[in-house]
């Protein structure tokens, strides 16, 4: 009997995933069972047989990946392990997950730890959600397969700025209500999204709250400056951005804007998204 069973999207980063996750059953050998899946609810499927078999999962691939399995693991009191091979990786970089296999496979080892999780109807949420200037960016990087990882982020980000009308956002924050027109509503889990953007620099995976970043209408040559600063997290001291707190959010807007989750779409808004605290059984590092 095998103690994991390795979950991998073979078509994901164009085969990096797969390939990733080939190197990690070499290391580990008959202790993991490799598990190709198909679409995401085929990945949750193999997720849930894994748990049936009292084996811990194991997310190779990216941040939808692992929230598509994190819902898993929170549903059946599973425990999730990642071994990030995504474009983004933004959670196992807010958990400190380290960044060569061999280190990754040693944190397997070591003591779990529980994490909260987002939840937006029937779904879990391990990162960000987020509606406006950020799901069009979003919609345009899943678009541009050709540009090098470690570029299409900014690339797609600057492409949606220049075209990207304000939105008008009707947002409860627990029982505060905040209307006004911006240019994104972003609500994190942890701090990172977008491939190490440090959206949210107070936000933390353990600590029961969800963080709101509401940005506000600005100039775009404003907002093209404030932009540079995300990856420090010194964004957040520009006029046009707001932070709030909370354990629930419900969110409107006055014309259809994608929602987007953990990097993929999910539909429109009204949606309504709550925290779960500690309701995920991670096996990673201490994070920042």
């Amino acid at each position: 009997m095998s103690d994991y069973t390795a979950v991998v999207n073979p078509v994901a980063g164009r085969g990096r995933a797969l390939r990733v996750a080939e190197q990690l059953a070499g290391l580990m050998g008959p202790a993991v069972r490799l598990e190709r899946s198909t679409s995401l609810a085929h990945a949750e499927q193999l997720a849930a047989m894994a748990v049936e078999r009292g084996e811990k999962v194991l997310a190779v691939g990216g941040d939808g990946l692992v929230g598509a399995l994190a819902g898993v693991a929170v549903r059946t009191g599973g425990t999730l392990g990642i071994i990030p091979a995504g474009r983004g990786n933004d959670f196992a970089r807010e958990l400190g997950v380290p960044g060569t296999l061999p280190e990754q496979i040693e944190l397997l080892g070591g003591p779990a730890r529980q994490v909260d999780v987002l939840t937006v109807g029937e779904r879990s949420v391990v990162c960000t959600l987020f509606c406006g200037l950020d799901s069009e960016a979003a919609r345009l990087a899943n678009k541009m397969r050709w540009a090098p990882p470690g570029v299409v982020y900014n690339l797609a980000a600057i492409r949606s700025l220049l075209t990207f009308d304000p939105v008008g956002y009707t947002v409860w924050i627990d029982d505060e209500l905040v209307e006004r027109r911006g240019f994104s509503v972003v609500i994190c889990n942890g701090g990172f999204y977008g491939k190490g953007m440090h959206m949210a620099p107070s936000a933390k995976v353990d600590d029961g709250l969800l963080d709101v970043i509401f940005i506000r209408e600005a100039s775009r040559a404003d907002l093209m400056l404030a932009m540079r600063r995300l990856y420090d997290g010194s964004h957040v001291d520009h006029p046009a951005v707001s932070v709030y707190q909370g354990r629930s959010v419900r969110l409107r807007t006055d014309r259809p804007v994608p929602v987007y989750a953990d990097g993929d779409p999910i539909g429109e808004p009204p949606v309504e998204v709550t925290v779960n605290p500690g309701a995920l059984t991670v096996l990673a590092g201490t994070g920042r």
